[in-house]
């Protein structure tokens, strides 16, 4: 039995890496199948024995990719696909461009997002996929519920949490490429507090973040791992507090390099859809490996994960005093966060389960 993996894109997408690694890990004959990819990914799957196929330019972009994309898992599947594989279909995104396709096959569906700030056209596709899949996963176990309800599923998702499934020791380097050797050569045993978003801008969670550092007097290096949109909004953050690194965007799972390095990492996410108060993030396993603390703010998905299990402090991010007690909570008290971080982290497991979801998929498939 092959295991086909596909994904659209997935660059900036680790949870989906994870994945195709765990199934590697079980033994699978796991073959990725990718619209678009990145080299580091490429090689990072190449190194564990695993091949990746990459069937779209990577300069092709918006409705052109999307239907060359269609085009090419269609084909891939009609000339490799035998009677008795199984394919996973490794996001929303990736489902709902293959509709009309995907029906076709037996699939697990792994959905990573509520949907429930898309528009309906998109969320109906995403149920409509949901319910003929053989089974679906989720990422977090209030999501889970809320699928099962909310989108009439007959059974509640499996739960698979967004834990990473790399060589964790090897990344606690030096670096491995130019830009992280010289960002780690700056962070190398000091107080470096890691803020990752896909953009950094001039948002009041880190403009809160920063003013609290300010008025800690303290030697922290705040290090802001993204894209760069407008440096005019860095320049004003800097008037706040000067001691930043900018890292720019890091391809996975090159970040993690500079994760590892890191005394502190933030994780916040706005109280603006269910999907946030409900998040998954792998930030705070990507952390916890490392030993690193989290410091939070407290939707429910975080408190849940970091609180409950003292990986960290959660707090009202509003409040430039409470993201003070917070860091100096988590300083007072360092070794005991650092220490619950890494039990959290090996704690978390996912291989049995994987192996559980392929083997109801199987077991389904040939009922």
């Amino acid at each position: 039995m092959k295991i086909y993996y596909i994904v659209k894109n997935i660059d900036k997408i680790p949870s989906c890496q994870y994945n195709i690694i765990m199934l590697k890990k079980l033994k699978y004959d796991v073959i990725p199948v990718f619209g678009q990819s990145t080299d580091v990914i490429n090689s990072l799957l190449e190194s564990k024995g695993i091949k990746p196929y990459e069937l779209i330019n990577r300069n092709e972009k918006g409705y052109s990719f999307i239907l060359k994309y269609r085009y090419s898992i269609k084909k891939f599947l009609r000339l490799n696909y035998k009677k008795g594989d199984l394919i996973f279909i490794g996001t929303g995104d990736s489902a709902v461009s293959l509709m009309g396709i995907i029906k076709k096959y037996p699939y697990v569906f792994c959905v990573k997002e509520l949907y429930d700030h898309a528009n309906r056209i998109y969320l109906n596709n995403i149920i409509s996929i949901s319910k003929s899949a053989v089974s679906v996963v989720a990422c977090e176990i209030n999501r889970a519920r809320y699928m099962k309800f909310e989108w009439g599923l007959s059974d509640i998702p499996y739960v698979v949490s967004n834990r990473p499934y790399y060589d964790i020791e090897p990344m606690k380097n030096e670096g491995t490429i130019e830009k992280t050797k010289t960002i780690i050569s700056k962070i190398k045993e000091k107080k470096a507090i890691v803020y990752q978003a896909s953009h950094i801008h001039y948002a009041p969670e880190l403009c809160n973040l920063a003013m609290a550092l300010k008025s800690m007097n303290k030697d922290y290096i705040l290090v802001l791992i993204g894209n760069i949109d407008r440096e005019a909004e860095i320049e004003k953050i800097k008037k706040i507090y000067s001691n930043i690194i900018c890292t720019g965007y890091i391809k996975s799972p090159l970040h993690m390099e500079i994760t590892g390095n890191s005394y502190i990492g933030i994780t916040i996410y706005q109280e603006n859809s269910l999907n946030n108060l409900f998040c998954a993030p792998n930030k705070i396993y990507e952390y916890a490996c490392y030993g690193v603390p989290t410091l939070s703010n407290n939707v429910p998905g975080l408190v849940e994960t970091v609180a409950i299990n003292d990986i960290g402090v959660c707090v009202d991010w509003n409040s430039i005093e409470d993201i003070k007690k917070g860091l100096e909570k988590i300083e007072l008290q360092y070794e005991y966060y650092k220490k619950q971080s890494l039990i959290y982290y090996q704690k978390t497991d996912n291989l049995l389960l994987m192996k559980e979801i392929v083997d109801d998929a199987v077991k389904k498939i040939n009922a």
